[in-house]
C-alpha cells in the first residue's frame, strides 16, 4: 500500500504512514532503510509519527533510525535536536565500523541524509562532520564525505573527487576501502564526463 501511494500518486505522506504501520507489524532493517530513503523529500511528512518510531524500540534495528528522526525534527524547526540525533546515529555507526560489525560503507545513507539537512549550506555540513571526528578524517570517513558532496550534485562533484583523492593518498584503510574509493572515483569521473580519467581509475582496480 505504501508503494502504491508513492508510485501511483506521489503521495509520500500516506506512503510513509503505510510503511510505519507495516514496520510495526513486522520490523525489518530493509523497511527502515526504505523509510529513510523516501523521507528525503520536500513533501509534508508524518513527522511526529516518524519521531515516535525513531525514539522507540524500532530504533534498535539500525542506526539510520537516528537520521530519520533528525529529518523529522528539522521539518518541525528543531535544528538543535536534529543535529543531536545525527550525532547519536554517527557514534553508533562509527563504533560498529570500528568493531568490525559493519562494513566501512554502512553509513553511506547517513551522509546522504546529512546532505538533505544541509542542502542550503553544504560547508556547514562538512564542518559538522569535522567536529564529530575531532581530528583528521580517515579514508572511509573521507569516502562518506565524498558521498555527501556527490549527492548535492553540480559543482560539488569536484569537491567529492578531491576528497576521494585525499582518501587514496592516506593509505590507512584495508584493501576493500581502497577498492571502494577507486570505484567511487571512477563512477564520479564518468558522471562528470571525464571518461579518459575514469578509465585510468578503473584500471587501477586490477592492480
Amino acid at each position: 500500500l505504501g508503494d502504491l501511494h508513492i508510485r501511483a500518486n506521489n503521495d509520500v505522506y500516506k506512503g510513509v504512514q503505510s510503511y510505519l504501520q507495516a514496520i510495526q507489524r513486522e520490523p525489518s532493517v530493509e523497511l527502515l532503510r526504505i523509510i529513510d530513503q523516501v523521507t528525503r523529500t520536500n513533501q509534508p511528512l508524518p513527522d511526529q509519527e516518524l519521531i515516535a518510531l525513531a525514539q522507540g524500540a524500532l530504533s534498535k534495528l539500525d542506526p539510520i533510525a537516528g537520521a530519520v528522526e533528525a529529518k523529522a525534527l528539522m521539518n518541525l524547526g528543531r535544528k538543535r535536536d536534529a543535529l543531536l540525533a545525527m550525532e547519536r546515529s554517527w557514534k553508533v555507526f562509527e563504533h560498529a565500523i570500528a568493531k568490525g560489525w559493519f562494513s566501512p560503507d554502512a553509513n553511506a545513507a547517513w551522509f546522504i541524509d546529512l546532505a538533505d539537512l544541509f542542502q542550503d549550506d553544504p560547508a556547514e555540513g562538512e564542518k559538522f562532520v569535522n567536529a564529530l571526528v575531532g581530528g583528521e578524517l580517515s579514508s572511509h570517513q573521507l569516502a562518506g564525505l565524498a558521498i555527501y558532496y556527490e549527492s548535492l550534485g553540480g559543482e560539488h562533484i569536484n569537491k567529492a573527487l578531491a576528497l576521494l583523492d585525499k582518501g587514496l593518498s592516506l593509505g590507512d584503510g584495508e584493501q576493500n576501502t581502497r577498492l571502494r574509493l577507486l570505484m567511487m572515483r571512477g563512477a564520479l569521473l564518468v558522471e562528470a564526463g571525464r571518461l579518459d580519467e575514469s578509465e585510468k581509475a578503473f584500471r587501477l582496480l586490477a592492480k
